[in-house]
C-alpha cells in the first residue's frame, strides 16, 4: 500500500506540479532576491483539536507531514476557534466574532455570510494583485437542505473573493468510494489544490489558497490507505486513525507540489484545525484518554493546533505561548501581504505578524469563542468566564475544568471574573453601534 501511494504522489507530482521546473524563469524573482509578496496556503483540518496532534503531546497517531510546518517553523500553543465549523470560517474570512457576522452555527439559521456587509481576507487579496483559490469546504451558505444550488454556491464563493474553486455544499463531505482513489473526494480536492498551487507558480503574481480538507470529519469512512475490508471490520478508532493518517498524506502532497515548483522560500504554509475533536473520538493526551469537545464550552472545543511555515521569516522550531484566536488570522494574512486592514467595519482580530518574526510579548491579553450551541466565552490563560454560567480555573485544562461558586470565591478569583467579564463587555459594547449585515 505504501508503495502504491508514493507512485500516486509521484504521478500527481508529474501532472500537477513538474512543468514549474522547465518555467521556472518565468516566475517572480524569491523575498531574498527581489522582495516579492509571498504567497500564502491555509490547510485547514475539519474536526481537530490540538490534544489529537503528537506535536501538542497526543499518541494516538502520528502526522509527519502535518509536523513537518511546525519543525520548519512556529508553533501556536494557545490557538482558539469557535467550537463548531461555520462560525469559525466566516471568524478568520473576516476578523469578525460570530455574533457581528450573524454565523452561529454549522446549520446556519441565521446565514448566509453577507456579501454586501462582510470583507474577506479573499476579497482583500484579490484587491491587491493577488491570485485566489478555494478547495474543499464553504459551509458559509445554506447547505443543500435549505435548497441551495451548486450555482448559487459558487456565486457566492465568488462575491467572496474566490476567484477560483472546487468546493462542496454543506458541513459534511460526502467522500466517495475509497476504491478507486481517483473517486475518493478529498483526493479529487487535493488534485485541484496541487494544480492550482503548481499552476499559480508559473504566473508573475502571488496566491492565496484556501485548502479545507473536509477531513476528519464525520462520517467516518475507510480511505484508500485500508484493505477493502477494513470498513466493516474496524471500529471507530481505527476508521478515525486511518482518516488521520489520509489527511497527513494530502498536506504531503501539497508540501511535495511546492518544493517542486521551487516557491517554498517565498510561500507561507499554515495549518489549522476549525474546532474540536468530535465527541465521539478520544486521544491519547500525555498518557491520559482525552474525549473530543467539538460543540461544547470546554476547551476541547476550541483550542486546535496551528502552525505557520515561513522561510526567512518564522524561525523553524519555534513556538509562541501568546493566546491567539481565529479573528486574528484576518489582519494578519493581509499584513503579510503587504496590504492595508480594511477599517470600515469592527474588526475584532489582532495581528500576529511582529511575533512571527520574533518581536517578544504577545498580541492580546484573552481570545473569545462562542457558537449557538456551546454559548460565549472569554478565556485568558488561567481562567475561563462562560457567560451565563461562571468562572472555570482551567489551568489543568484540557484534564479538568474547575467551576469557581460565587460564594466562596478568593480575592484572586473575584478579580479573575470581573476582568474576564470586563473583556466581554469591551466585545459586546461594540456590537450596538456594529452589528452586521445579516
Amino acid at each position: 500500500m505504501a508503495e502504491r501511494l508514493e507512485i500516486n504522489r509521484r504521478d500527481m507530482l508529474r501532472t500537477a506540479g513538474l512543468s514549474a521546473l522547465f518555467l521556472f524563469a518565468l516566475r517572480p524573482t524569491s523575498r531574498a532576491s527581489g522582495g516579492a509578496r509571498p504567497n500564502i496556503i491555509f490547510i485547514l483540518a475539519d474536526d481537530v483539536g490540538a490534544e489529537s496532534m503528537d506535536m501538542y503531546g497526543g499518541s494516538s497517531w502520528t502526522t509527519p507531514n502535518i509536523n513537518s510546518i511546525a519543525e520548519a517553523g512556529m508553533l501556536f500553543e494557545n490557538a482558539f476557534s469557535c467550537p463548531c465549523c461555520a462560525p469559525t470560517r466566516a471568524q478568520f474570512l473576516t476578523g469578525r466574532y460570530p455574533f457581528r457576522t450573524g454565523i452561529t452555527y454549522p446549520t446556519l439559521p441565521n446565514g448566509p455570510l453577507s456579501t454586501t456587509g462582510e470583507t474577506t481576507v479573499a476579497t482583500v487579496l484579490k484587491s491587491g494583485g493577488y491570485s485566489t483559490g478555494l478547495a474543499g469546504k464553504w459551509n458559509l451558505r445554506y447547505g443543500s437542505a435549505k435548497g441551495a444550488s451548486e450555482t448559487e454556491q459558487a456565486a457566492h464563493i465568488r462575491a467572496h473573493g474566490f476567484e477560483e474553486h472546487r468546493a462542496f455544499i454543506g458541513h459534511t463531505i460526502q467522500y466517495g468510494p475509497p476504491s478507486p482513489e481517483s473517486d475518493f473526494v478529498p483526493y479529487k480536492l487535493n488534485r485541484w489544490a496541487c494544480d492550482f498551487i503548481a499552476r499559480k507558480a508559473l504566473e508573475p503574481k502571488p496566491f492565496y489558497l484556501q485548502y479545507s480538507l473536509g477531513l476528519v470529519h464525520w462520517p467516518l469512512t475507510a480511505t484508500p490507505l485500508d484493505s477493502d475490508s477494513t470498513a466493516d471490520d474496524s471500529s471507530d478508532a481505527e476508521l478515525y486513525a486511518g482518516m488521520m493518517q489520509y489527511m497527513d498524506d494530502m498536506v504531503g502532497n501539497v508540501l511535495d507540489v511546492i518544493d517542486t515548483a521551487r516557491i517554498a522560500g517565498n510561500t507561507v504554509v499554515v495549518f489549522g484545525g476549525d474546532n474540536g475533536t468530535w465527541s465521539k473520538i478520544a486521544s491519547t493526551y500525555k498518557g491520559m484518554a482525552i474525549q473530543g469537545g467539538k460543540l461544547s464550552a470546554k476547551d476541547t472545543g476550541s483550542r486546535v493546533p496551528f502552525y505557520v511555515r515561513w522561510p526567512g521569516a518564522v524561525a523553524p522550531g519555534s513556538t509562541y505561548s501568546g493566546l491567539m484566536d481565529f479573528s486574528d488570522i484576518f489582519p494578519t494574512f493581509i499584513e503579510i501581504a503587504e496590504e492595508v486592514v480594511p477599517n470600515h467595519r469592527i474588526i475584532d482580530g489582532k495581528s500576529f505578524l511582529p511575533q512571527l518574526k520574533g518581536q517578544a510579548g504577545e498580541h492580546r491579553e484573552f481570545v473569545f469563542s462562542m457558537d449557538q450551541a456551546a454559548g460565549k466565552l472569554v478565556r485568558d490563560k488561567h481562567w475561563k468566564r462562560l457567560i451565563g454560567d461562571g468562572l472555570y480555573d482551567i489551568s489543568n485544562s484540557p484534564f479538568e475544568e474547575i467551576l469557581i461558586p460565587e460564594e466562596s470565591q478568593t480575592q484572586e478569583q473575584a478579580k479573575a471574573r470581573s476582568r474576564l467579564l470586563g473583556y466581554y463587555e469591551q466585545i459586546i459594547g461594540k456590537e450596538l453601534s456594529d452589528t452586521g449585515d445579516r
